[in-house]
């Protein structure tokens, strides 16, 4: 089932037209807020969207659930060129050349194959699922592998820089904790989280960080205690996502498997210190049976408005926050979606786009006033959120293969892929406008969020099939 990979983690062409400021897509949703926001766009104008058309496609041999990175000017054997990069279920990485689509180098990292039937869409195997972090001072890419290795990749050739690989995964977890999220880069220090697969004990969700310079690990963070219950997983795209000046790290996590479900920080919103000590935690009011957090919390900073975080619960809830005062629970909590067996897939993240001071973010079903389809929420001046438009795009069922994928934003487009249906559509983000869609181009189901850099859309589908679509 393809939507319950995306739960476990929750599971010849033309050359494009080049922007005249291009920029960089190094993580998941641009940056390590995971705002889903690329300021830099110049190319995919309101006006031009419409006029897109498919730039080419290339087979990357395997199940695509990582959002495409992009870097610019890299050396490589065949030059200094642009590349985009992508992961599948099976360990490979790819470089391409992001105007052609050509393959500049691939690497085979490990992969385990489990008996989850999760994981039947992928033959059981897992390789990499969380989006690799490009470290661009360092000309690398940090991905951690199925069997808990980090790499650090060069850009140009994908050969692990000296001293890598390293074993991540402590004893206890190797072989049962997997990596579904993008890796958080401060500085020199990578921030991983993990998770388990079916539910299945003994695994355990955790902070683990790595000082790259050594390389080595230099602490864990347990959800639910080192040696305690198994769960807490941290199944989010993002991983965990970073105060902008990194003082603070907020991860989003899952239920233990104990009684109670949310012991000790499980089905938790948490904000951590750069050396992983517990700052602020809150457990909202869930109910159900299967209450995860799926989804790494948005770090977002309206004008005139404190600190704010905002994090989605599986159950159809989304929890807003002052994140100077996570402790004393959210200021504002909408139920998007209604789903009384608490086992809901209200999994994603939001996008924040400055501009407009909007959230986006897909729903599955209908909870009148909300929609199936892209909501827009706008911040008031009060700092609370209202809604500013819905649009019906996919299905309209809590059914386990209707996820809800994490819009891109750029250029005051906001991009949505509506996951089994695949179909990618653009809106315009202030009202709603519907500019374009994919139609039939791509097939297998769109999983993971696209990537909108330098006058091109990226897009990884299932079907093992990279896109890539410009003027």
């Amino acid at each position: 089932m393809r939507k319950a990979i995306l739960l476990a983690a929750l599971l010849a062409a033309a050359p494009c037209a080049s922007a005249p400021a291009g920029t960089d897509w190094t993580t998941f949703g641009g940056n390590m807020q995971r705002e889903g926001f690329n300021a830099h766009e110049s190319v995919l104008t309101k006006a031009a969207v419409p006029q897109l058309t498919e730039h080419w496609e290339q087979d990357l041999n395997g199940p695509l659930l990582t959002q495409p990175t992009v870097a610019r000017g890299i050396a490589t054997a065949q030059g200094k060129l642009d590349l985009v990069f992508a992961a599948n279920m099976y360990g490979g990485v790819f470089a391409l050349n992001a105007d052609t689509g050509a393959k500049i180098w691939k690497t085979k990292l490990a992969d385990v194959q489990t008996d989850c039937p999760d994981f039947q869409s992928s033959q059981g195997y897992f390789g990499v699922a969380g989006t690799p972090t490009l470290d661009l001072p360092n000309n690398r890419m940090l991905v951690v592998d199925g069997v808990g290795m980090l790499h650090a990749l060069d850009l140009g050739s994908g050969q692990d820089d000296a001293g890598f690989p390293i074993q991540i995964l402590d004893s206890t977890n190797q072989g049962v904790s997997f990596v579904y999220g993008s890796p958080t880069l401060s500085g020199s220090t990578l921030y991983v989280a993990t998770s388990g697969v079916c539910d299945s004990p003994p695994s355990q969700g955790e902070v683990i960080a790595v000082d790259l310079n050594a390389p080595r690990v230099t602490g864990r963070w347990f959800v639910t205690g080192q040696g305690g219950p198994s769960g807490g997983g941290i199944w989010g795209f993002g991983g965990v996502s970073l105060e902008p000046d990194g003082s603070s790290l907020y991860a989003a996590t899952g239920n233990a498997y104990s009684s109670p479900a949310n012991y000790p920080n499980a089905e938790r919103v948490v904000q951590l210190s750069p050396d992983l000590q517990v700052l602020a935690a809150d457990a909202p009011s869930l109910g159900g049976s299967d209450s995860d957090f799926g989804a790494t919390p948005l770090v977002f900073d309206p004008p005139g408005c404190p600190p704010m975080l905002a994090a989605m619960n599986k159950i159809g809830k989304l929890f807003v926050y002052d994140r100077t005062q996570i402790g004393n629970g959210p200021i504002q909590t909408l139920q998007i979606v209604q789903d009384g067996s608490g086992n809901g897939n209200f999994i994603g993240i939001p996008a924040y786009d400055p501009a407009t001071e909007a959230i986006y973010f897909g729903s599955p079903s209908n909870n009148l006033p909300y929609h199936h389809g892209l909501i827009a929420l706008s911040v008031g001046s009060d700092c609370r959120l209202s809604l500013r438009w819905n649009r019906r795009i996919g299905l309209n069922t809590v059914d386990p293969q209707n996820p809800m994928i994490p819009p891109t934003i750029a250029h005051g487009v906001v991009w949505y892929a509506d996951g089994d249906a695949s179909r990618l559509a653009a809106f315009g983000a202030n009202g709603g406008r519907p500019l374009w869609n994919s139609g039939s181009t791509i097939a297998g189901g769109i999983f993971t969020s696209p990537t909108v850099a330098n006058g091109q859309v990226f897009v990884a589908a299932f079907n093992h099939l990279l896109y890539a679509f410009g003027l």
